[in-house]
């Protein structure tokens, strides 16, 4: 019974030996995993936000001009024989 018992204590400490060595060597690849594409997000947002102050800023400097210019040049351009982006009909 003590054999019995001495083996199935050695094949646990091995099993939990296994485990925690194979954890070890998945945790890191995935930590890095993760790192790597939360870096990648945060550039993109970054990169996405950038863009979106510059449109809030040309949208606010059109927004200020297009008052007294804008719905007279749009009859002119018409009354020209052209559209809003300078075509022609």
């Amino acid at each position: 019974m003590d054999v019995l018992r001495a083996e199935v204590e050695s094949m646990g400490k091995a099993h939990q030996t296994t485990a925690d060595q194979m954890k070890t060597e998945l945790e890191q690849p995935l930590t890095d995993y993760s790192g790597a594409w939360r870096e990648r997000r945060r550039i993109v947002q970054g990169t996405c936000e950038k863009i979106l102050q510059s449109k809030l800023k040309q949208t606010n400097q059109v927004n200020k001009v297009l008052p007294p210019y804008g719905h007279e040049g749009r009859k002119e351009g018409r009354k020209y024989g052209t559209n809003e982006t300078g075509g022609t009909y």
